[in-house]
């Protein structure tokens, strides 16, 4: 879903074609350094001071990963998973590690959650330094009514990486579980990109609960969440941001342990300086809320700007639970169709009727980043006003076969 681009000059020893660099730089509004952060099928994509092949380990599609994962993914080891599915019940996939990866292979790498349901699978991830990265991996498996879930979070100046990591099944009705959930320690950075959410009853991307305590940033982007509650992604602490995401309401999704409610984006943590930016939303009858300012999010403060809604439910696109939400919150270039009551902030700037731009409706389940999402992370937030995002110099050169004289990908 990348939506702007910068410009770039041409270069004789260039690899990168302009598909590549669109999955490359993947919807980032300021971007990352690229260069040596960009590799190639299985070469090394964090700072790890080792690589661990587990096909070389004797693990092949079909088996119990997760003794792999206890004795290879530690601190100082990146670790690559070998095409295929796996067996796991989450052991391995947590614990307190230290700059360390663990990539599946981009041809495809799935783990399958017990057949029983209701056995609980609750790993934590803890970045204690550096970076920790997750790459390429699909959950397949409802989480059961037993409350599952993958919690991350990252110590003050570490940060978790979550690239391409799907979580296509949900949970069973009437589930307590979560997909990805931040807890109030985390401190860090929790940087989530090119991942696929769907059918949960509780909340897919759980990420408000650290403004109570680490007040931890989270970014959130070029993600899917489709047909999912209780709401997709919870939001936010301060200088969070979600970016280039797509929210789609047209089946309903199964009932949460405390009844259903099918919300796209809840902010219910008061977080300053929050941005959402270049978000599409599709929703219908089988959705309740895509929006609401929740009455726990009071005194929340942020920018919405360009973001195009269609809603056709019988319920308003915006819901604010609390006075002020227009005098806290800037809505910049907000494009409302569907005939819902739209309800959108007195302050907010709306495009409506025939000028108004409908969602973008195209998303992916598996997009595997072949190495291409360097190491750097994302943007590093925004500025106080909200209004511009702090990013890092970008180089860009073209390939010899790209007919342009600059390379413009816009």
């Amino acid at each position: 879903m990348a939506r702007r681009q910068d410009e770039g000059n041409r270069g004789k020893d260039s690899l990168i074609d302009r598909r590549s660099l669109l999955q490359a730089v993947g919807g980032t509004a300021a971007a990352v350094t690229l260069g040596s952060t960009i590799t190639s099928v299985g070469a090394q994509v964090s700072g790890a001071d080792n690589v661990v092949d587990l096909g070389e380990q004797g693990l092949t599609s079909g088996d119990d990963i997760d003794p792999y994962l206890e004795e290879h993914f530690v601190s100082g080891n990146e670790v690559h998973i070998p095409a295929g599915e796996y067996n796991t019940s989450g052991d391995g996939l947590g614990g307190d590690k230290s700059n360390c990866a663990l990539v599946g292979s981009p041809k495809g790498v799935v783990l399958n959650r017990p057949d029983d349901p209701e056995e609980t699978v609750r790993p934590t991830l803890f970045a204690e330094e550096g970076t920790v990265r997750v790459e390429n991996i699909t959950i397949k498996g409802k989480h059961g009514e037993e409350q599952s879930r993958w919690r991350m979070g990252a110590a003050e100046d570490a940060k978790v990486e979550v690239v391409n990591v799907n979580l296509p099944d949900g949970t069973v009705d009437g589930s307590d579980s979560t997909g990805i959930y931040a807890g109030t320690d985390h401190a860090g950075l929790l940087w989530v990109k090119s991942c696929y959410f769907s059918n949960f009853g509780n909340v897919a991307l759980y990420v408000s609960d650290p403004y109570s305590e680490g007040n931890g940033q989270v970014i959130v982007e070029d993600c899917a969440f489709v047909n999912t509650g209780m709401s997709s992604l919870r939001f936010a602490s301060d200088d969070s941001i979600c970016r280039g995401c797509y929210f789609e309401a047209t089946e309903r999704a199964p009932a949460g342990n405390t009844g259903w409610n099918q919300r796209g984006i809840k902010i219910d943590d008061p977080g300053e300086n929050v941005l959402f930016e270049d978000i599409d939303m599709y929703w219908t009858d089988a959705g309740t809320r895509p929006i609401q300012f929740d009455d726990k999010g009071e005194g929340s403060a942020g920018v919405m700007r360009n973001m195009r809604i269609y809603n056709s439910g019988d319920r308003e696109t915006f819901v604010q639970d609390w006075d002020g939400v227009g005098e806290n919150w800037d809505g910049e270039n907000i494009h409302l169709t569907g005939d819902a009551d739209h309800n959108a902030p007195e302050s907010f700037e709306t495009v409506t009727g025939s000028e108004a731009e409908k969602p973008n409706r195209e998303y992916s389940i598996w997009t595997p980043q072949d190495g291409a999402v360097g190491p750097d992370g994302p943007t590093d937030g925004a500025d106080s006003g909200g209004s511009t995002i702090d990013g890092k110099k970008l180089t860009l050169h073209a390939s010899p076969d790209n007919p342009d004289t600059y390379c413009d990908v816009s």
